[in-house]
């Protein structure tokens, strides 16, 4: 017998959210909105090849938003969302590099003391040195 998924048993997500099923209402109102075909490449979709996508990803979307809210999810076929997947997990790597950036940067600034005297003319001198500029 095969043992039920993650999402099903309502055990912690493996990646460290918890995550419910998305209720048989919802999933049968996205396939009816589609007209039974995948979103991007049209084929029909059936019982053991439907897989239901947020969109946009749940990592890119406010806290507080519904993640089961019908116009933000999407029926795909295997295949694509496969694909949609590897693209989602890239676009939300980028984000977290990028707020982490800004974090650093937000850190660095905070700590700079306004009023610090600038390098002796000794240290200075080495740095690079623009047209016209003096020491």
């Amino acid at each position: 017998m095969r043992r039920k998924p993650w999402f099903v048993r309502r055990e912690p997500h493996p990646f460290g959210a918890t995550r419910h099923a998305i209720p048989a209402d919802v999933r049968r109102a996205v396939v009816e909105r589609q007209m039974g075909s995948c979103v991007a490449c049209g084929c029909l979709l059936g019982p053991g090849f439907t897989e239901y996508d947020h969109h946009p990803p749940l990592a890119l979307r406010d806290q507080d938003s519904d993640p089961n809210d019908p116009a933000r999810l999407q029926a795909l076929c295997t295949p694509c969302h496969r694909l949609k997947t590897g693209a989602d997990l890239r676009a939300i790597a980028k984000s977290k590099r990028l707020a982490e950036t800004e974090a650093q940067h937000r850190t660095m600034m905070s700590e700079k003391v306004p009023g610090r005297p600038r390098l002796p003319a000794a240290v200075r001198r080495w740095h690079f040195k623009r047209p016209g500029e003096k020491v």
